[in-house]
């Protein structure tokens, strides 16, 4: 997996990044890509968190 997201996408609280991950498929190596979306939100003391989980 690459180190850096080749885009990342922002809408209000949500965001996203698109890595490239390389995957064996049959014994070739291929490129994939993945998805990763956070959200953030500020806690009860106003701190700013991340989180991955959705309720």
């Amino acid at each position: 997996m690459s180190e850096q997201p080749l885009a990342r996408f922002r809408a209000g609280a949500m965001s996203c990044a698109i890595w490239e991950n390389e995957i064996n498929v049959n014994g070739t190596a291929k490129m994939a890509l993945k998805a990763s979306v956070s959200r953030r939100y500020e806690d009860r003391d106003g701190n700013w968190q991340s989180s991955q989980s959705f309720g």
